[in-house]
């Protein structure tokens, strides 16, 4: 993933970027038996996906900005909640 990021990020590329960085995943419903037993510390996949929509539907610079990083579940439930 550190390769992709640092592709995206090199010069030429997009005015606006943002990374999200989630911790652990909660996607819901599953077979898997450690992902039941871990659901309840990782973020939902639906609040993610809502941050993720609140950052693309914000104002679009006008000239490049540098790479925002957004890390940690706390932060991403923030944006989502805007």
């Amino acid at each position: 993933m550190g390769q992709k990021e640092e592709k995206m990020k090199s010069p030429g590329g997009f005015l606006k970027l943002t990374i999200f960085r989630p911790g652990m995943l909660n996607r819901g419903v599953t077979d898997r038996f450690m992902e039941k037993m871990l659901s309840n510390f990782g973020i939902d996949v639906t609040l993610l996906a809502r941050a993720m929509v609140n950052d693309a539907e914000s104002a679009m610079p006008t000239a490049k900005e540098e790479p925002l990083i957004i890390s940690g579940n706390g932060k991403i439930t923030k944006l989502a909640n805007l």
